[in-house]
């Protein structure tokens, strides 16, 4: 299923939400809307084991999963920043810190068949701002890895920045 989101939306999650408070560089975003909406998603699905595809330097998910009693995987890349500029000191202080809030580290990318990514293990497996940096010759191995370690039954949810008139958008 495809969702396009629009800004009645996104003032509808805010609402919901009002506790909310992110540091993006304007009063809203694409990416504000986006974690919004994945964390309404993990709510709405009930899911209990959620894994987060490329979370760069963001905790929100590590901290605001633990409070709700979801178990909380990611997987990055430590040195291969493809989406947000390479910056290791940030990049493992934001590991350490989601450390303090259990959340599950694995170090690698989506697609790789990953051996500590356990078969048929998530509710639900998501990204935010993610997949318009994947390849498109990528994007089928990610596809057959989320498949492989969603229960079945489980969820892939992805918030994707693409601009109508962008070359992603074409293809």
């Amino acid at each position: 299923m495809y969702h396009l989101g629009y800004y009645e939306d996104y003032l509808r999650l805010r609402q919901q939400y009002p506790n909310f408070h992110f540091d993006y560089p304007r009063d809203w975003s694409l990416k504000e809307y986006g974690t919004l909406w994945i964390f309404d998603t993990i709510k709405s699905n009930r899911a209990k084991k959620v894994l987060e595809v490329g979370c760069g330097y963001d905790t929100f998910f590590a901290k605001e999963m633990k409070s709700i009693g979801v178990d909380y995987w990611y997987i990055d890349k430590s040195n291969n920043y493809l989406g947000i500029g390479k910056d290791d000191k940030r990049f493992y202080n934001a590991v350490e810190e989601r450390k303090k809030y259990g959340a599950t580290f694995i170090d690698g990318l989506l697609g790789s068949h990953h051996s500590n990514l356990p078969d048929e293990y998530f509710d639900l497996v998501f990204s935010i701002s993610v997949i318009e940096h994947i390849s498109d010759e990528v994007i089928p191995t990610v596809v057959n890895e989320i498949k492989r370690i969603l229960l079945p039954g489980g969820c892939s949810a992805h918030s994707i920045d693409i601009y109508p008139r962008s070359t992603k958008a074409k293809s």
